[in-house]
């Protein structure tokens, strides 16, 4: 005869759904934003100033770091005054 399991032992396999991952919006390999300014042209030291005068933007969002995520199909703007 099997040894009696205690009761809790089967509840595991009746625990309770577990929620699907929740996707990440950016790409793991997703290039910056110094790298898609950079491919646009820019120089490094006009990349700089532009960010200094607060003048880049990822998809309307101020940027802060030049090596946040900028994936493909993001829109980069940088304006001048």
């Amino acid at each position: 005869m099997a040894p009696m399991m205690p009761d809790h032992a089967n509840h595991a396999s009746k625990s309770a759904p577990q929620l699907p991952q929740r996707e990440s919006t950016v790409e793991p390999d997703a290039p910056t934003v110094r790298a898609r300014l950079s491919a646009a042209g820019l120089s490094p030291a006009r990349v700089a100033e532009h960010l200094a005068a607060g003048r880049l933007r990822v998809d309307g969002r101020p940027v802060q770091d030049l090596d946040e995520p900028a994936p493909v199909g993001a829109r980069v703007v940088v304006w001048s005054e």
